[in-house]
């Protein structure tokens, strides 16, 4: 990303050999001049699981239990949410978001699913100190393509360790494929 005002919105889909893990990339920025209020944004319940990285300004994050902001880390996990979250972003807002395939999160963690809803984890206590290296690239790289080439090398490292998929999964797969030719049923 360059250091225009020009806000950058891209939607990416991950390689070929990531794409049975992670269903899309999402990166999204903006820098805001002093002189214009900062944006508050209020997130619906989506049906996914993320990984998170804000490699500038970092966000903070206000769920409909209390609608405290709090502070975010620097990379963070979300489960699912089943209630509205707050977000406020910094001046240098930048968020490069892994949008996982159902059920694909909990697998590489080892965790279940029930663990993560309504949750926003800091990744590097989960998943180690190499996130924190991941998000300092990214912070240092110019465009999107470089971004995703730094992300997806550090997932191949991490699906190379995971289990095989559950039939549950399977199904949720099946369902984001073809929602008009398969039922729940």
């Amino acid at each position: 990303m360059d250091s225009t005002l020009a806000p950058v919105f891209h939607y990416v889909l991950p390689s070929p050999a990531l794409r049975a893990y992670v269903r899309q990339f999402r990166i999204v920025g903006c820098q805001f001049p002093t002189e214009v209020p900062l944006p508050v944004k209020l997130y619906w319940p989506r049906p996914e699981n993320c990984l998170s990285f804000c490699p500038r300004d970092p966000e903070r994050l206000a769920d409909g239990l209390d609608g405290v902001p709090q502070a975010s880390p620097a990379s963070q996990l979300y489960g699912q949410y089943v209630m509205p979250t707050t977000r406020y972003v910094g001046r240098d807002f930048l968020v490069f978001q892994v949008v996982f395939q159902p059920g694909v999160l909990p697998r590489l963690l080892g965790l279940p699913a029930t663990l993560l809803v309504n949750q926003m984890v800091d990744s590097e206590a989960v998943l180690g100190a190499d996130i924190r290296r991941v998000n300092e690239q990214l912070a240092n790289t110019a465009t999107a393509r470089d971004m995703v080439a730094v992300v997806e090398a550090y997932l191949t490292r991490l699906v190379g360790r995971a289990p095989a998929a559950g039939p549950f999964e399977r199904i949720g797969h099946l369902l984001l494929q073809r929602p008009a030719q398969v039922s729940v049923d």
